[in-house]
């Protein structure tokens, strides 16, 4: 489970990434179209881990056998770690405190935690728009909502100002029925000012900024840990306000003028906390707008809104590669065969595990390692050996392993010591010889050939 949760982070990270080097090329092309690489990078992140569990999987060679079963046996134990009494073989390892186990849960209790920590935040946000919304504000005078109605607002939307404190500025609010709310000042704005308010928030109306905005918070929520996930809603956000300058600009209102009441704006309403903007898209967060007057006043700016060709290309991109990198897994380095001193040095250390593991037995009354891996069995013999070299495969990407149907078995108890496999190596490329130790002490290298025979030995089981 702890390599899908890191898989997960990591294919975020990516996604995101991509989506920043994609933005950094369109520098100089529209706001719009920035913010929609934005919508799809983060939409990207939070359907990874959605889609993970039914998209086929596709392992990628990026990490080696060992490793990659380390991460995914949460009870692998190697030499040293397990606490086993080899005077009682029988007897189960004794659980450890700082078990992979109980690391995975409290990173998880702890990713949780903060996870509701940022959805509460944007859930009190959100019951504090909607109780101004409700109970501290009035509709708009007939005059502002005939203004905003000339201006393309829906009929569908409210139009309120706020009669009470706290409202840091103009902002937007809500889906299917936007709602906009105007601060109490609004009813003394000269008309220029207000229209020009308007025009902003009913362009955020227009492009759906509320629900974008709502698809950044719970990629936060999310990934709260991850930073790049924070930089790229924030940066999402930057590009959305700049859209919809850019749409006030395109119905026909003078750059300067525009630039104007910005400043006006940013000098009313800049030093105020911006408590509730994570929930409304409000028109002033910051009290420095260098960056927007900047673009505003940009003679060469390209100020179009995403057309319908760009929407589809960004859902097609979104539909292929999200489902691509779900399946994309990390797997086993596959090995590309062995030298033949490999081989001779891995026939060489399963006859030492098999000597070792009769040694074991005669010293425990006959009875072989017990253990629910190999890597307790490992520690058992660990005294009869000469070093944990011994316990490692020579081959590339290769690794020991002990056979589990002997634990804690008699030495009569198998028929043929001399057919029953105790050790055995585990290659990827299986056309190369792979050695083997049997229950007699001996050992040999086996063949493509001799697979079927091995398999049948390995599957047999013993009291």
């Amino acid at each position: 489970m702890n390599i899908t949760v890191l898989e997960s982070i990591l294919k975020a990270t990516l996604v995101i990434g991509l989506g920043a080097l994609l933005v950094s090329r369109l520098r100089h092309q529209a706001a719009s179209l920035r913010h929609l690489v934005w919508i799809t990078s983060l939409a990207g992140a939070l359907l990874i881990p959605v889609l993970t569990p039914f998209v086929p999987a596709n392992r990628l060679a990026v990490l080696p056998p060992e490793k990659l079963d380390a991460v995914r046996d949460p009870t692998a134990v190697m030499p040293g770690d397990a606490k086993v009494n080899p005077a009682r073989p029988n007897s189960t390892p004794v659980a450890t405190n700082d078990s992979p186990l109980s690391a995975l849960t409290l990173l998880l209790t702890l990713w949780l935690a903060g996870g509701l920590v940022v959805s509460g935040r944007y859930l009190a946000g959100a019951v504090a728009i909607r109780r101004i919304a409700r109970r501290d504000s009035l509709p708009a005078t007939l005059s502002t909502t005939q203004t905003a109605q000339d201006l393309g607002f829906p009929s569908r939307g409210a139009l309120r100002v706020c009669s009470a404190e706290g409202l840091p500025s103009a902002m937007t609010w809500g889906l299917r029925r936007p709602v906009i709310l105007l601060p109490g000042e609004a009813n003394q704005w000269p008309q220029a000012r207000l229209e020009a308010v308007l025009h902003h928030e009913i362009a955020h109306v227009r492009r759906f900024d509320f629900a974008s905005q709502l698809l950044a918070e719970l990629a936060c929520a999310l990934y709260w840990f991850n930073p790049i996930v924070w930089l790229g809603a924030r940066a999402m956000r930057a590009e959305a306000e700049t859209a919809a300058d850019d749409a006030v600009l395109r119905s026909g209102v003078q750059p300067s003028a525009y630039a104007a009441e910005l400043l006006q704006l940013a000098a009313d309403f800049g030093r105020r906390r911006p408590t509730l903007s994570r929930v409304g898209v409000p028109i002033m967060v910051q009290p420095k707008i260098e960056t927007r007057l900047k673009s505003v006043l940009a003679p060469s700016a390209r100020r179009r809104g995403v057309t319908t060709a760009n929407v589809l290309a960004a859902l097609v991109i979104a539909a292929c590669a999200a489902p691509a990198l779900a399946g994309l897994h990390a797997g086993k380095q596959q090995a590309t065969g062995r030298s033949e001193d490999e081989s001779r040095e891995a026939l060489i250390r399963m006859k030492q595990l098999g000597i070792a593991t009769i040694m074991y037995a005669s010293d425990c009354d006959d009875r072989l390692p017990y253990g629910n891996s190999t890597a307790v069995v490992a520690k058992n013999i660990y005294p009869y050996i000469k070093n944990k070299t011994i316990l490692e495969s020579p081959g590339a990407g290769g690794r020991f392993l002990y056979n589990l149907h002997l634990s804690g078995v008699l030495l009569s108890t198998p028929p043929a010591p001399a057919e029953t496999v105790a050790w055995y190596e585990q290659l990827p490329n299986l056309k190369d010889p792979f050695a083997v130790a049997y229950m007699d002490g001996h050992a040999k290298l086996l063949k493509e050939g001799n697979r079927p025979a091995f398999k049948k030995a390995l599957a047999t089981k013993f009291k």
